[in-house]
């Protein structure tokens, strides 16, 4: 059973739509999703102080996402479980419970991994309401 539909029927929508081959459409999908997945980081590192964290994002993250993309075949909904991941930090970060709650929804949609982002919500704002250091407090929410 494949649980991961999103993404394949928003190819096979486009397909039926547009006739193009569903092998391009996931090939367009995903290269869309690296570049808002690099987009979303650098957002996120943006509210960082730390200047060298944000050009190590800006330098690594496009190698990290395009480099692997040229050597090897990934299921089509990999780089869109990546961009749901973001936001869903961006959100947690920023302490919006709805706007993390919708994208968490999507996200386990896309892939069914994102199961344990409202366990990792919940955690975190535990965490930040006693004091606790966090790795994920190491930026700076806005």
């Amino acid at each position: 059973m494949n649980i991961c539909v999103v993404i394949l029927y928003l190819a096979e929508f486009l397909h039926d739509q547009t006739g193009v081959c569903v092998l391009q459409l996931y090939k367009a999908v995903d290269l869309i999703c690296i570049w808002l997945a690099f987009i979303i980081l650098l957002h996120i590192c943006a509210n960082s102080s730390a200047h060298g964290r944000r050009l190590s994002a800006s330098i690594f993250c496009p190698y990290l996402a395009a480099d692997p993309f040229a050597l090897h075949f990934y299921h089509p909904y990999d780089r869109a479980s990546l961009v749901a991941w973001l936001l869903a930090i961006w959100c947690a970060r920023a302490r919006r419970f709805w706007e993390f709650s919708a994208v968490a929804i999507v996200a386990v949609l896309i892939k069914f991994d994102a199961i344990v982002l409202p366990g990792l919500y919940f955690w975190a704002m535990r965490h930040i309401r006693l004091g606790v250091s966090i790795y994920f407090s190491l930026l700076p929410s806005p």
